[in-house]
């Protein structure tokens, strides 16, 4: 649901905010009025009772600033926006005190309200419309859940490029991932018909799922995160009380190197350490004492792998 945003073409619900262009097709609705926050309260109540939902889903696709501005009072300048999100807080804790299991994803035009307080009531399952791209770069999935990780362990992306492309799919794990291959087939297309990978994406997509747990664990960076395409990047995400975890570990299109070595986080100099690789089904037991001084070496073959 967008309930805040009002388009001109239908009659309003409630008390609203114009906007400065008087050619823009949309208008806010006045949050910032303690009587149109009710309403909202009440409306969006009714259709999570009425359709039984457990997840709601809010969305956000305007420039609000303009619009709080252009309504502010001479003398008064920011006094609507601290109302407005004022109010937007109170509407989404009013929502979780009648259905406190009510999980909220705040999406927001692609993660324009990723803030604490925002955090602290919901999730952002889209974090950025970067991902609506079909040739998004899996080196920007890479930064964003390396920059991200720290911050949101719950978190969400989209992925639409083609399947089959493993670097690149492997590049979207995180907590949770949209996947979008079939987004725009025709009401006769079947899947497989066009020759997909499916056995492909079941391999891949099964693996995801059976690592998931780990992406809300601690989180290590393991290289800093890099901007460019000769480089690597890697993370480790640790779950101290089941003494497990996983390395993601990417060598770019561009990168010379294929080894290098990284400094783990939690590592108990008198543990001993199993690593299984999941392409080579290798096993490789190292002391902890050996990884704490010496690192842990990586090997990727070939470019543009993981």
């Amino acid at each position: 649901m967008e309930p805040e945003r009002i388009r001109n073409t239908v009659p309003p619900w409630t008390k609203y905010l114009k906007h400065p262009n008087p050619d823009s097709p949309n208008n806010l609705i006045a949050l910032n009025d303690d009587a149109v926050a009710e309403d909202v309260i009440e409306l969006v109540s009714g259709v999570i009772q009425d359709l039984s939902l457990t997840c709601y889903r809010q969305d956000f696709n305007m420039y609000a600033p303009e619009v709080w501005d252009y309504n502010d009072e001479a003398g008064r300048k920011g006094m609507v926006e601290i109302k407005y999100i004022n109010n937007l807080y109170y509407f989404w804790d009013s929502l979780l005190a009648r259905f406190p299991y009510l999980l909220i994803d705040n999406c927001a035009g692609g993660g324009n309200r990723i803030d604490i307080e925002m955090l602290s009531r919901s999730v952002s399952l889209w974090r950025s419309d970067y991902y609506v791209r079909w040739d998004a770069c899996p080196e920007v999935f890479q930064m964003h859940n390396l920059g991200y990780a720290s911050w949101l362990p719950y978190s969400g992306v989209g992925y639409g490029p083609t399947l089959g492309d493993t670097y690149s799919f492997r590049s979207a794990y995180t907590s949770a991932i949209t996947v979008r291959t079939w987004e725009h087939a025709d009401a006769e297309w079947e899947v497989g018909a066009s020759g997909e990978p499916l056995d492909w994406a079941k391999k891949y997509f099964d693996e995801f799922i059976s690592i998931r747990k780990y992406f809300s664990c601690d989180f290590y960076p393991l290289i800093s995160n890099p901007h460019d395409n000769l480089s690597w990047a890697a993370a480790q995400y640790d779950c101290p009380e089941e003494e497990s975890g996983i390395i993601l570990a990417f060598r770019r299109a561009k990168s010379p190197f294929d080894n290098a070595v990284v400094e783990l986080g939690g590592v108990s100099p008198d543990s001993v350490y199993v690593f299984f690789n999941a392409d080579t089904d290798e096993i490789t037991t190292i002391q902890g004492k050996s990884l704490a001084e010496n690192g842990l070496r990586l090997h990727i073959p070939n470019k543009r792998q993981s």
